[in-house]
């Protein structure tokens, strides 16, 4: 049951960081924080935290935190704790999962919109 409520959970998060980031351009990190809050608490409740693979869930957000910082932004701070906060949630290759998917997607819609709405290339889209 709790798996449920955390992937809910999850799904409540992606959608509401995906919204605000396509119309606003920037992540809540006060829903981030509420979100990983969660998360920790539900990963607490199935007795996940003690193991080696909660640990490493976490590396792929802090590794795009340190990308963030050195590229000046080129994948947005937002976007990097967003997987941070994926660490609270999921193992690893589910983060890398979630990321090839998002990666998928973004490139999907980014045909869409050259071709079907006359966007130039050079337009930046949400990740």
């Amino acid at each position: 049951m709790l798996v449920i409520i955390r992937y809910g959970l999850l799904a409540t998060l992606l959608c509401i960081c995906s919204w605000t980031d396509w119309k606003r351009r920037t992540i809540s990190l006060p829903v981030l924080g509420i979100f990983a809050v969660g998360g920790l608490v539900l990963q607490i409740a199935e007795d996940n935290v003690s193991s080696w693979n909660f640990c490493l869930a976490f590396c792929p957000g802090i590794l795009c935190l340190i990308v963030s910082a050195i590229t000046g932004q080129a994948l947005g701070y937002g976007d990097s704790c967003l997987i941070l906060c994926l660490g609270a949630f999921v193992s690893i290759e589910e983060i890398f999962s979630v990321c090839k998917t998002a990666v998928f997607l973004c490139g999907i819609a980014a045909v869409v919109l050259v071709v079907g709405f006359h966007r130039k290339r050079k337009d930046t889209i949400p990740f």
